[in-house]
Parts: C-alpha cells; structure tokens; sequence
C-alpha cells in the first residue's frame, strides 16, 4: 500500500483549495476578518467564477481560491464569535445548579478527576448554556469516580478560560479553545452520577477504559504503561521519568495513537490481505475495516479520527477505482474538518499531523527512491525491498516536514532523534501487530471468563515494549537526540513552510533537477533562520520580568549589556522560568539569587540550575530539611562540579557584579551569617535593592514586620520606584511605617494561597503606591532607560500609564 503513496498527484486543484481555505480561517483571526465580508467577497468571487466559466481555466481556477479563501474567513469568523461569545456568558455566571455529560477520557491522579463535559441539562434563564462544553474538575478526598458517557448533576462553580499567564509558555487555553471548550467547571459541593451509555462517543471512550483495566491482567507491570500508551493513547499510567526520556528522545508521538499507529495498522492488514484469497480491491476495503475498527477500539480521539478519515479518502478512492492520491486525500480531510470546527486550526495536533502527512505525499517518492539506489548492492543487483524503503522515506519525509513546527511549539527540534525514529517505529509496528489482535483476545478472554488466555500474546507483548523503552531510555543517555533552540516567530515559520514549498515546487517543474531557482528559495530560509538563532535579543532597556507560578516569587533580570540573573525560582511544577529561559535560547545565567529556602523560593530554581551555566549563585546561609530544599542543594553542588558555579553568602553592602555599568545590585542584609537566635526565617531573608540610572526597586524576599524594622535599622531608606511586596502580601508585613520610609509608587505582588490581605492593599493604597498583582493579571513586565518605565502585563494587553522615575 505504501507504493500507492509514490503515484504522482493528480491534476487536481484541492490541495490549492484547501490551503486558501485554510489561510481564510487564519485570516479571520489574524486580521479581524467578520463574517459580513467575507460573505461578500465570497459571492462577488463565486458570481465571476460562473460568469468566467471554462473559457479561461486560470483565470476560473483564481476565483475558486479566492471563494475558498473568503469562505474560510467567513466560517471561522462566525466559529469565533459563537465562541467569544459564550466564553463572555461562561465567565458571567460563578455559581450554578447544571446536569453535564462527560464527553471526553477521565484523566485521574491523587487529588482530582478531570474530563470534558457538555452541558446537557440548565436552568430557565440559563438555556442559553445548553451544549456549552466545559473543562470539569472534581476534587476531594470522597471524590466521586465518573466515566465517559455519565450524567453529572449538581452545583459546579463555572469560570472564564484564562490568558497565558506567562510569557513563551504553552498557552492551555489556546488548546481549549481549538477544541470548542469555553470555560472551566469546577464541583461547588456533592454530584450525582447517572450512568448511562447511550451516546455512541463516549461508548468507545468507556471501552478504552474497560480495556485498559483488563490489560493489567495479563501484561508485565513494567510494561503496563507503555501499551495502555501505545494501543489506546492513554499515557497516565507512565513514570514522569518516562515521559521525559521518550521527549528529549524525539519519538514522544507514538504515545498516543495518532496518523503514525493509524498508518501501521493499515498498512500490516494491508500485507496480511496477501496472504488471503482476495484481491487488491478488497485487499483495500480489509485495511479500511481494520483502521475503523482499531480507531473505535481506543476510544476514536481526535487524532485517530483525522487518521481515519484520511485513510478512509485514499482507500475509499481505490475501492471505487478511482485515481486516488495521498496530498489528495489530506487535501480533502483537511477541508472537511475545518469546515466542522475551523478553531482546530490552531491545535497543535491538528497542525503536526496535517505538515506530516503533507510531507510524506510530497518527499517520500524522492526519498525513497534516493535511499534504494544508495543502499542496493550493485554488484549482485539486488534493490532494497519496496516497503522498507518507502517506510524509511516517509519517516524521514515527515520529521522533515514537521521541524518548523516542532521548532514554533516546543523551541526543540530533533538532532539525531531520526536515527532514533528509524529503530523505534519498526519496533512500534511489532507492538502493534501483536497488540491489536492481543486487545481482541482481551476482549473475548474476558468476555467468555477467561482472562488467562490474554497472556498468550501479552508475554511477547511485554519484552517487546520493556526492549523500545530500554532503548529509548539508552539512547538519550548515550547521544544527543533533541537540540534547544530560540522559539521562533509565527510569521518565520509560516514563511518557511511557503518557501520549501515553492523550492518543491520549482524543483518538479524543473524535471527533479537541483538548480539557481530552486537553491534560492532554501537558501533564504537558511539566512533567515541564521538571522533569527545568531541576533542578539538582549532588550534595548532593562527588563524585569515577574512570572506567575503557583506559589512562591520568581523574577529575571536582563540588562541591554546582556546581564542575567535570576532571583528566587517559585514552585510551579510546568516550570514557567526554565521554561521560558530555555525558549529564549538562554545557555548562560550571570547570577542566581535564591532569599531563603522556603519550597516556594528555591524549587523553581532547580531546572535553573541543572539546565542552564550559572557563574554565581547568592543565598542566606541557612538551610533547612525539607525535601524541596535537599533537592535545592543537590542541584547546586551538581552545578558546583560540573559548571564552576560560585556560591557565595553576600555581606551587607556588598554588589553583585553586573556587565551593565548603570545597573547597580546592592545587598541590604547580613546575608553572610546565619540567622540569629529568635529571628524567624522570614525575617533573614536576601533583600535587594536594584537600581538603574535614576530607577530603583527594592526587593524584599519575604520580610515581615520585625525583618523590616531591623532593614529601617542599618539602612538609610529610599524613595523607591517599585517594591516587591514581601510575604506574598501578608498581613505580617508591609507595615504602615515601612511603606512611609520607602514610599514607593508602585508594587508586584505574588500572592500565594490567599496571603494577600486586605488591609495590606488598604496599606498600600494609602500610602499612593499602585498594585499590580501577579496571580489575578498574569506575569508583569517592568522596562526602564533609567529616567521612565514602564510596568504591564507581559503580552500588552494590560499596560497601565507609568511616567518618570521619582514621579
């Protein structure tokens, strides 16, 4: 089946169509597009489409991409304004009495059950509600267990999807909004359960759960998580260590049953067609019955199904005997799917399964054909087989396609991971044969009372998946499989999928042959990416960065001279500071400051640590017990060892060194000695004060009352610009006497756990000084030349007026 891929496409103006529908969508979100418009360019182009007829087919040919353009920004418009729209109506309500239905898996862990639910049952004044699709989660120890198909009935507290709360970090509520969900639910007290199983979604839903219960039967315990991941696309059951090894090893796409498992299944029922009686035409309509098949049986998720689908265009097409084309077949998929919901144009999994199939329809017959003359023996003349050449080039084809993707999404792309790929899918190609009849024996073991009979293929099965995840395991130790790099713009990628597209192009035109036309095209994505990975991005003022984490503080420094540091890390298990250091391209770290040792301090400062070369880092001598801590420890020594990094307890009135000769860090506590007796934790925290030409901020760790009299003690205050307000906002500091001293004109807040007190806002709001606060606005960004700044939230979309320095 898979020479069927190398035919060549036919004269046929899908793909073009389907691409201008695809940048009409984009369009309406990007430009503001309103549906109105786009009606009207659509019908002044359809009326000159007819009236043109045949006589002039280029000229037909451009208003037809001109009707699909239009009719893309006017479906997606109107897709986004349903959805704005009842985002608004969500984020409204707080408290409501509603009956959902779980549409989606339960994901499960130690404290909470989380699914996707549609609302099925409102009261009067909320019928417009009706449909609405919610992202629920239950909590509590007495939680109750639900399963897909469910009716849940009780007092849910509904809320609004929230903005990236920082900067260059995965957007959650992108991904919601991609897949129709409009807001969040959460149980506001006890629910009742209605089980039933009459929607035929979330029948093959309750049937990949049932499976994955039945497999612990008869499969190795070390293998268990692997092949609930690799046959149903259900990961939670793999180690966190795991998942990084099959990350950084590039091959994290076979965890969930997608075009690759889709493509395998067919192709292997394909092959075992040859084995029988039938002929090519039903040697087709067998693989076809088994993809639908095995997509049902994993719960048919979005992934599968847009496998299914594509597969089911291109097979269907040879059924018929019809000409058929996989860049057809994707071509007619993609149309069809955005026209249902043209928001999943902005999934990820949408976008990285859509560039690979287009890759490998339009690189595999190239590839293939490469690798076969290069490894056929001459002498004997014997040519590699067909299927190991063409499964070779379309591995390739497709991590080809996908690194601009891969490079926009997760700042990473693969460097040897494609050697890795090369051994690990034929390896999941063996799983797969032998798992999917080993799911049908699971099956019918359990349902005839005899589970044993599971392990017939469940041992295979087992050293099969516990050799893939060895390996992958292995060679991440072994070899550099993924490389960082600095995330790239939007614009940089869709410019580069367009150029390798006109130099594939150009190339076909030109016979196949490599010459000046088709070098250019690649040659500026060569110098712009260049451009984009070599350019300094140090900010042209200094930039202060406060990031939202869970709990804790967690802020970055850089300096227009290409200072960074780093002061106090948060506890935030997504890791938003590594994580945007790291898609930034950030390698070196100038210093590190951790004010004390509290797990919301210094647990965000262990990937900083591990990660990135840090020249300096700046504590308290105190230590304390706690786990977090320890850990804490164990990555700095780690960085002591292997990177040279200094750590060092800075005396009052000592500087940390700075390559930018305006900025000046001053240390404004007796960080050199351990906290004397009586004196709480708190109180001995790191205190800082920043200053930047004429700008000055003052950061105070988490100084409560006591620790900011004995600042007021043995430091002459200052009038500050900004102030890091102390303790998250406590009550047990920012007294009213401290804020007199510093009168700072305005504050950062990282309130945890509702630390942030009332009369402390009172306090402050006497006192003149403005608030921003972290958690209820997201990360904030402070910028300054010395003598004016700014202070905002780090995406603009809240930027309040701040003026002159001392004003």
């Amino acid at each position: 089946m898979l020479q069927d891929i190398k035919t060549p496409p036919p004269r046929s103006p899908l793909v073009g169509l389907a691409a201008a529908f695809a940048c009409g969508i984009a369009a309406a979100r990007w430009l503001d597009v309103g549906p109105a418009w786009a009606l009207a360019l659509a019908l002044a182009a359809t009326g000159s489409f007819l009236i043109v007829g045949r006589k002039r087919p280029r000229l037909a040919l451009g208003l037809a991409l001109v009707v699909a353009l239009a009719a893309g920004a006017g479906i997606a418009g109107n897709a986004l304004a349903r959805q704005a729209a009842m985002e608004a109506r969500v984020g409204d309500l707080g408290e409501v009495t509603l009956t959902v239905r779980v549409v989606g898996p339960v994901d499960r862990d130690e404290v909470r059950e989380r699914a996707w639910v549609e609302v099925a049952e409102t009261p009067d004044d909320l019928r417009d509600l009706t449909g609405a699709r919610l992202s629920l989660g239950v909590y509590g120890d007495d939680r109750p267990k639900f399963s897909p198909g469910d009716l849940l009935r009780g007092a849910f507290y509904l809320s609004g999807i929230r903005e990236a709360d920082n900067p260059l970090v995965p957007d959650y509520g992108e991904y919601l909004r991609a897949n129709g969900v409009a807001g969040w639910a959460r149980d506001a007290g006890p629910i009742e359960i209605t089980v039933t199983r009459d929607d035929p979604g979330t029948v093959f839903l309750s049937l990949r759960e049932w499976l994955n219960d039945r497999m612990a039967e008869s499969l190795q315990p070390e293998a268990r998580g692997l092949a609930r991941a690799i046959l149903t696309g259900d990961r939670g059951e793999l180690a966190p260590d795991d998942l990084e090894n099959f990350r950084d090893a590039g091959v994290f796409h076979i965890l969930a049953v997608s075009g690759l498992h889709v493509g395998i299944v067919g192709y292997l029922a394909f092959m075992l067609g040859g084995a029988l009686p039938l002929k090519r035409r039903g040697r087709y309509a067998l693989a076809l019955a088994v993809i639908v098949a095995f997509t049902l049986l994993t719960g048919a998720r979005a992934p599968a199904l847009r496998a299914c689908l594509m597969s089911g265009l291109f097979l269907g097409g040879r059924i018929l005997g019809r000409p058929a084309h996989l860049g057809t077949s994707v071509a007619a998929a993609g149309l069809i799917l955005l026209a249902l919901n043209p928001l999943a144009l902005w999934d990820i999994s949408f976008q990285l399964s859509f560039v690979a199939a287009a890759g490998i329809a339009a690189l595999t017959p190239t590839i293939s054909a490469r690798i076969t003359r290069t490894l056929s023996a001459r002498k004997t003349r014997r040519k590699v087989p067909r299927f190991i050449a063409d499964g070779l080039g379309a591995t390739l084809a497709a991590q080809l396609a996908i690194y601009p993707l891969l490079a926009l999404h997760f700042a990473q792309v693969p460097l040897l991971a494609f050697l890795t790929n090369l051994v690990v899918i034929p390896l999941v190609g063996i799983a797969l044969a032998v798992g999917v009849p080993y799911l049908l024996l699971v099956a019918g073991a359990s349902a005839f009372g005899v589970p044993a009979w599971a392990q017939f293929l469940g041992t295979p099965l087992s050293l099969v998946l516990r050799f893939l995840d060895w390996l992958v395991g292995e060679s991440v130790q072994l070899l550099p499989m993924t490389t960082d790099l600095r995330q790239p713009a939007v614009w940089l990628v869709i410019v580069t999928l367009g150029l390798f597209g006109a130099a594939w192009w150009l190339w076909r035109r030109g016979k196949k042959k490599w010459g000046p036309v088709v070098v250019v095209p690649v040659g500026l994505v060569a110098l712009l990416w260049g451009w984009h990975l070599l350019r300094d991005d140090a900010p042209d003022r200094l930039r202060l960065t406060f990031f939202s984490v869970d709990r804790g503080d967690a802020l970055f420094v850089e300096s227009p001279a290409g200072d960074r540091i780093v002061i106090d890390g948060g506890l935030d298990y997504a890791e938003p500071l590594a994580e945007y250091l790291r898609r930034r391209g950030v390698t070196e770290i100038n210093a590190v400051c951790l004010t004390h040792s509290d797990s919301d301090h210094c647990s965000g400062l262990v990937p900083v640590l591990r990660r990135f070369e840090v020249g300096r880092v700046y504590r308290p001598p105190d230590s304390s017990d706690t786990d977090a801590y320890l850990s804490y420890l164990l990555a700095e020594r780690r960085a002591e060892r292997l990177s040279g990094t200094e750590v060092l307890h800075p005396a009052r009135g000592e500087r940390i060194p700075t390559l930018d000769e305006n900025l000046e860090i001053t240390v404004l506590s007796d960080s050199d000695r351990p906290r004397p007796p009586g004196t709480a934790p708190n109180d001995a925290s790191l205190v800082l004060l920043l200053r930047y030409g004429e700008f000055e901020a003052l950061l105070t760790g988490d100084l409560e009352a006591p620790g900011e009299r004995r600042l007021l003690g043995r430091w002459e205050p200052e009038v500050v610009d900004l102030l890091k307000v102390g303790h998250h906002g406590s009550a047990s500091g920012t007294t009213a006497a401290f804020l007199a001293a510093v009168a700072p004109g305005n504050g950062v807040v990282f309130p945890d756990r509702r630390l942030l007190a009332d009369e402390v806002r009172w306090r402050l709001a006497a006192a003149g000084c403005w608030l921003y606060d972290v958690r209820e606005r997201g990360a904030c960004v402070v910028e300054t030349d010395g003598r004016t700044f700014t202070l905002g939230r780090f995406d603009g979309t809240f930027a309040p007026a701040v003026g002159l320095v001392g004003g």
